[in-house]
């Protein structure tokens, strides 16, 4: 069982707890448990036009562009897999031999700030190694021929 409520902590440092009638009813059916209370700082998850321009056109360009400059056929999932290790990897240290191990993030895990940062980057990548203009959201492009 997880119970979620976001809230703020104000200048004073008090938490207020959103919807709490809501929470102290939740709260009230609950009886001999033990639990762990998590306080982490809300991050707004990606937006359904964020993900639609990640899919419908910055996976694809970069497929594109890496297979001209490869001359390699790469997959979608294959690409979505590298710009992750490239641009948003943790790192996680093994303590019996101090090995540090680089982990790469899924993109839902991002907030919407930082899906920004992360296709600002493939773009300034794109660009400068690949040799292609991915555009910004909204942007047209016109095709010369």
């Amino acid at each position: 069982m997880k119970i979620t409520y976001n809230g703020r902590i104000d200048e004073d440092g008090r938490l207020k707890i959103w919807k709490r009638g809501e929470l102290v009813k939740e709260l009230s059916g609950l009886r001999n448990m033990d639990v762990t209370l998590t306080i982490e700082e809300y991050k707004k998850p990606r937006s359904s036009k964020q993900n639609r321009y990640y899919h419908g056109v910055v996976l694809p360009m970069v497929k594109l562009g890496l297979m001209d400059r490869t001359g390699e056929i790469v997959s979608l999932e294959e690409v979505k897999t590298f710009l992750s290790y490239k641009f948003i990897t943790r790192e996680v240290a093994d303590p019996d031999s101090g090995e540090v191990y680089k982990i790469a993030r899924g993109t839902s895990d991002l907030s919407t700030k930082e899906f920004n940062k992360f296709t600002e980057d493939i773009q300034h990548w794109a660009s400068y190694y690949l040799g292609i203009e991915i555009p910004d959201p909204g942007e047209q492009l016109t095709l010369e021929v």
